[in-house]
């Protein structure tokens, strides 16, 4: 396997904005290359490309890491954002400090300040025991703020606050404490136009963007496609070696991928669960519009093939289709079972008692 396919992700092409500070005043045109770049596979933490635009953003990812500017990372849900700020934390003077996400998007309005700057016990009706907050935790490393742009406004404003001081107050705490917090933030959101619509503070968009980078969704990156579908397919670690054939690739490199890699993953694990040996072809990658329907191969000569249902299916559902399917064929024949699956016999073993499958049963194949 190539050392592309063994990459957890592939950076795609950013649109660079503010980075004088980073390279000595010189600007940055996505598009344009500032000088000659060498054809090579540059990476950082998690992230690797061979394309040397791809490259030249890699470096300035590096670049920044160990500067103490905040970064604003924007793009679509599932592109990769929490991958980026990982590796500019990973190669950073702070890696072996804290990592500390915090999904703004998913906290609660009345627990929000509480989630960030910590509280005192009996601050608030629920508070048994003091927390530090995602600062606290996240001093001496980088506290990364994830969908940032859904802050309420008055948090906004104690946010701004804490960057300009250097401090935070805990609820119910009389006297702020000092903090030590490289900041990465990610949205999905356009912040320029939350600014300009007067539901994002312009003083905390230019103290968080300092440097600011968009990661464009997966369909923009077609050649992104089939080097991280199979690092995804050499994570489904269980003693098999699987890969896609060419009629999958097509398939692969065919969709618009509106969930970007996160949807990619989980068609990959799907078409594992679905496919009847290792080499994954295209029936099994099932991305059709809407049309989630799988039919099992018809040898010829048996009853109609099966209509299985996958919508609103786990992949732990499916497996199990799949398993009964194939023990039904083989009469129970583990060893046939495990062939035709592709998984490993004591696997089958495990997954065959989960189901209660081998109890009674007259052969073991």
């Amino acid at each position: 396997m190539s050392e592309l396919a063994r990459a957890s992700l592939l950076v795609p092409e950013a649109v660079v904005r503010n980075v004088a500070e980073l390279l000595g005043g010189c600007e940055v045109v996505p598009g344009e290359p500032a000088g000659p770049v060498p054809v090579a596979v540059r990476s950082v933490p998690g992230m690797i490309t061979g394309d040397p635009a791809l490259g030249r953003v890699l470096e300035l990812l590096r670049r920044a890491a160990p500067a103490r500017l905040p970064v604003l990372i924007r793009g679509e849900s599932g592109c990769g954002k929490e991958v980026a700020a990982r590796a500019v934390h990973e190669l950073s003077p702070r890696g072996a400090a804290p990592f500390v996400p915090v999904n703004c998007g998913a906290i609660a309005p009345e627990l929000a300040e509480a989630e960030l700057f910590g509280h005192e016990r009996g601050a608030f009706a629920g508070a048994v025991a003091s927390s530090l907050g995602g600062f606290g935790i996240a001093n001496g490393g980088t506290l990364f703020l994830d969908e940032v742009g859904d802050l309420p406004l008055p948090l906004q404003v104690k946010l701004l606050r804490a960057l300009e001081a250097g401090e935070v107050k805990p609820v119910g705490s009389p006297r702020p404490r000092s903090i030590d917090v490289r900041i990465v933030c990610a949205t999905h959101r356009d912040l320029k136009k939350l600014v300009r619509a007067g539901s994002f503070r312009e003083d905390l968009y230019y103290r968080l963007a300092g440097v600011a980078v968009e990661l464009p969704p997966l369909r923009q990156r077609k050649g992104d496609i089939i080097p991280i579908a199979e690092h995804f397919l050499a994570q489904e670690r269980d003693g098999v070696e699987r890969r896609f054939a060419v009629d999958a690739e097509a398939r692969l490199r065919a969709h618009d991928w509106p969930g970007n890699a996160r949807e990619l993953r989980h068609i990959v694990q799907l078409a594992v669960v679905l496919s009847d040996s290792p080499t994954i072809r295209a029936p099994a990658i099932r991305i059709e519009d809407g049309s989630l329907r799988w039919t099992e191969p018809d040898d010829g000569g048996g009853p109609a093939p099966e209509l299985v249902d996958l919508r609103g299916k786990t992949l732990d559902h499916l497996e199990a289709v799949a398993i009964r399917a194939a023990w039904e064929r083989h009469a129970g024949r583990r060893g046939a079972i495990a062939r035709e699956l592709g998984i490993a016999r004591s696997s089958l073993l495990r997954k065959l008692d989960a189901l209660g499958l081998r109890n009674g049963a007259s052969v073991s194949g």
